[in-house]
């Protein structure tokens, strides 16, 4: 039995709701508007396409999937308006509610099965096509090995979506509230492949409708009056900037121009936090994610699991998080952040330069190799403050504890992604935020031979395995022994070096009240509204 799962349904079927209690000052409510900076222009406004978090969070705003999330995090009943699981967890029977797509046209189940079958198929996909490998044969469909319509998802009317698994899944409520999961109208999208690139032909059935869209400037929202639940919206409107410079952002608001800055989209000004910790503005969380230094486990000398443990314990993560950084962060022992843990695990002795060097002389025992003879050790990083400061210090770790050169190379971020891609790099830094609060989700993202997911190359059928069985097994707590035996033998085998667990730094108007943003970034303000 899915324990978790059943005590989500059981909010679901008591009416749990989030919408702020109405009070003598609703109508007043209802005039407000937001403002908010992106901080650039998002990949993509369709589902199947949309890579960031910009993008996620504009799709969340003009869209909507069989569950939302609740200020608190937890699922609540969207589209869907109920929801039948099955006793083994195999299978979900959802029935939809009436809503109205932007173009006139009713919400019908087939909407689901199409946009997942597309997002799936498509080629040039960029979002998290691996999100929908929970569906029974999902990578099947992925890889090309089973046609689309073997996908287990049946619409057998137009208000019934038959869901079935390839596993049982403790979050699938909570996955289904993500945009890889929202549904698209067949014929719109076929008769215009481009209708997510403006504002008049973009489709909406979600809490807000694209009023303007002035690329590379600015986005200006409206509340949809057809909207299934428009009386929880209390926002008439949001208005959403692309400014890049931080220092900007933060006099914007200051001015009152913004109501927000900061995390999730931009970064505060590393040398205002500690004013602004100090005044009480500073609103921090922690994330379920983790900054990692990624090793290319085909790139020598790093085909050598002794040398990347050489060079992770050579690391001070004090040093990092207190002087470097000092926004609040952890120390990372592990892959797993601590939310996901039942208990805290050190899985190495941090900054143990003695440890370090004895790793270092072993493993050039084991590569045959000289010390002279090493290659340089690149880091590849980005253009962002943190990230330069952070390998600066990486760099002076491994100079010091190892004697070894180390150059740190800076790229453009989409010039850096595409030497993720396609392996062109020795060591690089990732921050990988879960999407979903389950073990899984980070875990996943090794070992697989899909090397958008594993950057780091490396490739362990045992690993692999692990986590299938681990997914398949009924019972939560046998589920959960089994995650952690996984993350033992990742740990095992250090295919990357975890620095840290980030935490979310970000300014907000006092008066704005009800904003959702939880430990995995998923940011709604659908319920938002200014008190007073």
């Amino acid at each position: 039995m899915i324990f978790r799962s059943l005590l989500l349904l059981s909010l679901l079927f008591t009416g749990c709701s989030s919408t702020p209690e109405k009070s003598e000052n609703e109508t007043e409510r209802e005039f407000q508007s937001l403002s908010f900076n992106l901080s650039k222009e998002p990949s993509s406004l369709d589902p199947a396409f949309a890579l960031d978090p910009k993008s996620t969070f504009l799709i969340r705003m003009l869209s909507e999937g069989l569950t939302r999330l609740s200020p608190e995090g937890e699922p609540l009943l969207a589209l869907a308006k109920s929801v039948k699981p099955s006793s083994d967890g195999y299978t979900y029977i959802f029935k939809l509610r009436e809503a109205t797509w932007s173009n006139g046209k009713p919400l019908v189940s087939d909407d689901f099965l199409y946009s997942w079958q597309r997002t799936l198929t498509s080629k040039g996909s960029l979002a998290n096509p691996e999100e929908l490998f929970i569906l029974k044969n999902g990578q099947a469909v992925r890889e090309e090995t089973l046609p689309p319509e073997d996908l287990g998802v049946y619409a057998p009317d137009r208000s019934t979506l038959i869901v079935t698994l390839e596993h049982p899944a403790d979050y699938f409520l909570e996955a289904v509230a993500n945009p890889s999961f929202f549904p698209l109208p067949r014929r719109a999208v076929e008769e215009n492949p481009l209708w997510a690139k403006e504002a008049k032909s973009y489709l909406s059935l979600g809490p807000f409708l694209i009023e303007s869209w002035e690329h590379h400037e600015k986005i200006h929202l409206v509340k949809n009056p057809n909207y299934w639940d428009a009386t929880s919206v209390l926002l008439k409107s949001i208005t959403l900037l692309m400014v890049e410079d931080p220092e900007l952002e933060l006099n914007l608001f200051r001015s009152g121009e913004l109501d927000w800055a900061g995390a999730p989209f931009r970064t505060l000004p590393t040398e205002a936090l500690a004013k602004l910790k100090e005044s009480g503005e500073l609103q921090q969380h922690p994330l379920a994610a983790t900054y990692l230094y990624i090793f290319n486990t085909e790139s020598s000398p790093l085909n050598n699991q002794t040398m990347r443990h050489a060079l992770n314990v050579a690391i001070d993560r004090d040093e990092i998080v207190d002087q470097v950084l000092s926004n609040g962060e952890q120390i990372a022992m592990g892959l797993l952040p601590p939310q996901m843990k039942e208990m805290p695990k050190a899985y190495y002795a941090d900054h143990d330069i003695n440890r370090a060097r004895r790793l270092f002389r072993q493993a050039l025992r084991e590569t045959g190799m000289l010390r002279g003879e090493l290659p340089v050790f690149v880091i590849s990083t980005s253009h962002e403050p943190e990230d330069k400061k952070i390998a600066k210090a990486i760099a002076s770790h491994w100079k010091e504890a190892l004697n070894i050169k180390v150059k740190v190379v800076e790229e453009g971020k989409e010039e850096l992604a595409k030497k993720i891609r396609d392996g062109n790099f020795m060591i690089t830094p990732i921050k990988q935020v879960a999407i979903v609060r389950d073990k899984s989700d980070l875990l996943r993202r090794f070992g697989a031979e899909n090397l958008a997911q594993n950057p780091s190359r490396w490739v362990n059928p045992e690993y692999t395995d692990m986590l299938s069985d681990a997914r398949a097994l009924p019972r939560r707590d046998a589920k959960l022994r089994l995650f952690d035996r996984s993350e033992d033998l990742l740990m095992e085998h250090m295919p990357s070096a975890p620095i840290f667990h980030p935490t979310t730094n970000y300014l907000k108007e006092p008066s704005l009240k009800n904003v959702v943003l939880t430990e995995t970034l998923y940011l709604d303000f659908k319920w938002a509204y200014k008190e007073g």
